[in-house]
């Protein structure tokens, strides 16, 4: 498989090190460290025509909500009509929250996977295989 182009958006300088440090070993990683950061960098992405295949969200940020930014995203993609075509981002909710609300909320609007802090590499993985991101 190609490497894959991936965004973190994380606010939390442990998870981004463990993160960044796990997607590396996939393709190329960008660091956004507040919603309005990521936004503008899957909009870039997207004008140098080399869209991100993995955007994980950390949901709870200080300015724009990882639920804010997923909502964006699909937005856009819909208006672009990438909706349920290969062109529509993966993306992955990265949480230390357990409530079931916003996971749930986060699967509706169109996450494809929660993965709950303490981050775990393994867990990472094999949602990137069941994404059909790697082989």
């Amino acid at each position: 498989m190609k490497p894959l182009n991936v965004l973190i958006m994380e606010d939390d300088l442990v998870s981004i090190e463990f993160l960044d440090e796990i997607l590396s070993g996939y393709g190329q990683v960008d660091i956004a460290e507040s919603g309005k950061d990521a936004l503008h960098a899957f909009h870039m992405a997207h004008a140098r025509s080399q869209p991100y295949d993995l955007i994980t969200l950390d949901i709870g940020m200080p300015d724009i909500s990882g639920n804010e930014v997923l909502d964006k995203i699909r937005e856009w993609e819909y208006t672009k009509g990438f909706v349920g075509q290969e062109e529509e981002v993966k993306i992955i909710m990265v949480t230390a929250e357990k409530r079931m609300k916003e996971r749930i909320r986060s699967l509706r609007k169109g996450c494809e996977e929660f993965i709950s802090k303490p981050i775990e590499k393994e867990k990472i993985a094999s949602t990137l295989l069941k994404l059909g991101l790697i082989d």
